[in-house]
């Protein structure tokens, strides 16, 4: 009696096939979606890192927030401290009044943050800080226009807005000067929290 071996079909090889084809096609669909939200999720966690720091800052200083300058407690609206710039010891946007070892905001980034404050490619965020959101020289709408619309080319990672707070996931002014609302960029949209 013939011994008769028995091996795959072509249909069952071929339905192996297009089932894990299938697998690497979705794998590779979600993938990049699930490292968006891990990078995200990162940059959440590092804005109340942020804002737990600026809480430390505050109670060693009678509860004030970092002044722009010895000689100026707020900015005006056309004063834009480009954080990560300054920290690094250079700049592009200057104030005439401007000078770095008065300048409390870069002290605190040094002093509470540090070199080590990087956003998920491991560069050192970068932060741009203003006035309320009723007197910015960047308004919020404009910032979700540019940043987010093309986040590759964002101008900065964070937007402080002093003297505001989060309303409906938007700064919005306040007369509060402890009062501080910050505004994260993400790939997905943006993240607005409250000290």
């Amino acid at each position: 009696m013939p011994h008769h071996k028995h091996g795959f079909t072509i249909i069952e090889v071929s339905l192996v096939l297009a089932i894990a084809g299938l697998i690497l096609v979705m794998a590779f669909i979600t993938l990049p979606a699930l490292q968006r939200q891990t990078r995200d999720s990162k940059r959440k966690e590092d804005t109340m890192t942020f804002l737990q720091a600026l809480k430390k800052y505050q109670q060693n200083n009678r509860g004030n927030l970092p002044a722009y300058s010895d000689n100026e407690s707020i900015l005006d609206s056309y004063s834009i401290l480009h954080l990560s710039e300054y920290s690094d010891g250079y700049s592009t946007w200057e104030n005439n009044d401007y000078d770095e070892t008065q300048n409390r905001w870069v002290a605190f980034y040094n002093q509470y943050l540090g070199n080590d404050f990087t956003n998920p490619d491991g560069i050192k965020y970068s932060f741009l800080i203003q006035k309320n959101p009723d007197d910015a020289w960047w308004p919020y709408e404009d910032i979700v226009a540019y940043d987010v619309s093309d986040f590759e080319n964002r101008y900065a990672d964070f937007y402080i807005f002093l003297k505001a707070t989060c309303q409906n996931g938007e700064p919005a002014g306040s007369n509060n000067s402890r009062n501080l609302a910050i505004v994260t960029i993400l790939e997905s949209g943006t993240y607005c929290a409250n000290l």
